[in-house]
């Protein structure tokens, strides 16, 4: 399986054979040469259009990066929502699709803060249907943050994670089905230089929110003009 890092682009040169008829004889004349642009990228998984919940965790570190992990599902569920429901208003109002309902990270946090012992012992599904949801899309992470270069005042941001879909009444492992751990999903920014004017701060937002972008890029079509394709490499604003 390969790592998912970012957005691949792909131009296609199609060669077309055009006949001529000069001189009411026919001749293998011109040739067109067609650009077809920049091809957007599919989505790995489509979600049910059922009540979700976006659920980020690092296991091995559960309790030291659980307001990390919160931050990363609600830029998640940010992406989701633009790009599932709202710009689907109009092939809604054509094909009739209910927008999917996010639940919301504070019946998580709630959940988890009210028993953190018996939460880690949880199952997936079980946590999912304690919060009302259908299916979950479960997050694994990694690694994310923000190394420093050497001795020098450059720095990247980094991360990884592991994502996979989830059941919530059969405990299904809905996608991907030929791996249980999750589908790999990657981040490297360039190296940022004290000349861009980016604190610290600012490059570890921006680091969740490139990673919540490639997460949530499984699951719908997009292509190198979309809006959250921005700040992909820490560019200044």
């Amino acid at each position: 399986m390969m790592l998912r890092c970012g957005l691949a682009t792909l131009t296609i040169g199609v060669l077309l054979a055009i006949p001529l008829y000069l001189s009411g004889c026919t001749e293998a004349g011109a040739v067109a040469y067609a650009v077809i642009g920049d091809i957007p990228t599919d989505a790995e998984y489509n979600l049910a259009r059922v009540p979700t919940l976006v659920m980020v965790e690092n296991y091995p570190n559960a309790d030291e990066s659980a307001d990390d992990a919160d931050i990363l599902a609600r830029y998640i569920i940010q992406n989701l929502n633009k790009n599932l429901n709202e710009k689907e208003k109009k092939k809604e109002e054509k094909k009739k699709l209910a927008p999917i309902v996010f639940v919301d990270t504070m019946k998580l946090y709630d959940l988890r803060t009210l028993d953190a012992n018996k939460f880690h012992k949880m199952k997936i599904q079980e946590i999912g249907r304690r919060v009302g949801a259908k299916q979950v899309v479960y997050v694994s992470l990694d690694s994310m943050s923000v190394q420093s270069i050497g001795r020098s005042e450059m720095m990247r941001g980094v991360g990884s994670a592991r994502v996979k879909v989830v059941n919530c009444v059969s405990g299904q492992t809905l996608w991907p089905q030929e791996s249980g751990g999750g589908y790999p999903v990657g981040f490297q920014s360039n190296i940022v230089t004290p000349q861009q004017d980016i604190t610290y701060h600012e490059a570890q937002d921006k680091t969740m929110r490139a990673m919540a972008k490639n997460i949530s890029q499984l699951f719908y079509k997009h292509g190198p003009d979309d809006d959250d394709n921005n700040d992909d490499q820490f560019s200044p604003d």
